[in-house]
């Protein structure tokens, strides 16, 4: 009896106390939530959006067989549905459960179609998977290896070739592309580190699938301004086929190369250039084109006697040579200026070479007046007037 009283004055005094009401006051009410919610709505259907497909090829049968996973799917979304207990399923985020593949069965370089799964990431596993949508998935695997393509000289048999496509420049009046550039534009592509000359070959990196179809790089340079000075160009690279077809372009920023994303032919896989399996260049550096612009300027020849200042009794044919040069150095003549032709003592009619004149700066070059012809081979004729 002493007992019970002991323990009902014990329940009093803590149901007098307003903080334990209160505490069991909540506690109550979510007890009777849960049991209604469990009664009334034992489960719950919820469906989440823009989810995931994440893979890694780390110790996995592709992986281990030196394959990659050529397809992007960074921007492919799935709709997952699931269903369990409201408790439960209206706690659920994104990140509680992964999608994956099996990539058991893939042992060799193809396009597979594979079947997308869910599982629990952890945490409570008092749900099932409905639906996934899309269900499967297209991944291409292949070996990512380099293909080297070089210069194709004179008399050399090169599968794989790197080419420079002449500009098709637009220069301002009195100015003119040098010479050389025309004969060998190899010698003006230039490494953007240090301006080493001499390119003869690029390395590309990508899935051996696509490089199989490229079989020649052509290197091209734009611009959309009249050029009146020797400039470098970022240079784009122009990924063709047998036939000469371009597949993908390359192009330059002066830092990187990217590929235009994108499918290019029916049987190409789309190319993401931020996936490590993309093609990209190699080298160390991007090529820059030079584009070297000379001015144009007439000199007049003279006729000098060695050792004597007489000029005026000899009749030179032609009497003007054509000279190219920085337009700085060009600019830099004066009209006194003129290309001399150093005669014997004695001399009656002779015929000279144009390549025997003497210019008035180191920095320019003597053009035929001919095109077809060297320097060397046109002759300046002088006679008694």
């Amino acid at each position: 009896m002493a007992a019970s009283n002991s323990i009902g004055r014990f329940f009093n005094r803590l149901f007098s106390s307003k903080k334990f009401t209160m505490v069991f006051s909540l506690v109550f009410a979510f007890i009777f939530w849960l049991v209604i919610m469990i009664d009334q709505y034992p489960t719950r259907e919820r469906t989440f959006t823009d989810v995931s497909l994440g893979i890694s090829l780390e110790n996995t049968t592709p992986g281990n067989r030196g394959l990659s996973m050529v397809s992007d799917i960074s921007m492919q979304k799935f709709s997952v549905t699931v269903s369990g207990p409201n408790y439960v399923v209206s706690s659920l985020k994104k990140d509680d459960f992964v999608l994956s593949v099996d990539l058991t069965k893939i042992t060799e370089a193809d396009t597979y179609t594979l079947n997308v799964v869910a599982h629990p990431n952890g945490g409570s596993s008092d749900y099932e998977f409905l639906s996934i949508s899309p269900s499967t998935v297209r991944l291409t695997f292949d070996r990512v290896e380099d293909k080297k393509f070089s210069r194709a000289k004179n008399g050399d048999d090169v599968n794989d070739i790197l080419e420079i496509s002449k500009p098709d420049v637009d220069i301002a009046d009195g100015y003119i592309v040098d010479p050389l550039f025309t004969e060998d534009p190899f010698n003006f592509l230039a490494d953007t580190s240090d301006g080493k000359n001499n390119i003869n070959s690029i390395t590309i990196n990508g899935p051996k699938k696509t490089l199989d179809q490229i079989n020649s790089v052509k290197v091209v340079a734009k611009h959309e301004t009249l050029l009146e000075k020797t400039d470098s160009y970022d240079s784009d690279l122009l990924l063709c086929n047998i036939d000469g077809k371009v597949l993908y372009t390359c192009v330059s920023n002066g830092k990187s190369y990217d590929v235009y994303q994108g499918k290019q032919t029916e049987n190409t896989e789309p190319i993401d250039p931020s996936n490590p399996a993309a093609l990209r260049v190699t080298d160390k550096n991007c090529l820059k084109l030079q584009i070297p612009i000379l001015k144009l300027k007439s000199l007049k020849i003279q006729a000098m006697l060695l050792d004597s200042d007489v000029t005026s009794k000899y009749r030179i044919n032609p009497s003007k040579v054509w000279v190219c040069g920085d337009p700085d150095t060009i600019d830099g003549l004066s009209t006194d200026d003129s290309a001399v032709l150093s005669l014997q003592l004695g001399t009656q009619s002779d015929r000279y070479k144009l390549s025997d004149l003497e210019l008035p700066n180191a920095g320019l070059k003597l053009l035929s007046s001919k095109q077809d012809l060297d320097i060397s081979d046109e002759i300046i004729t002088v006679s008694l007037r």
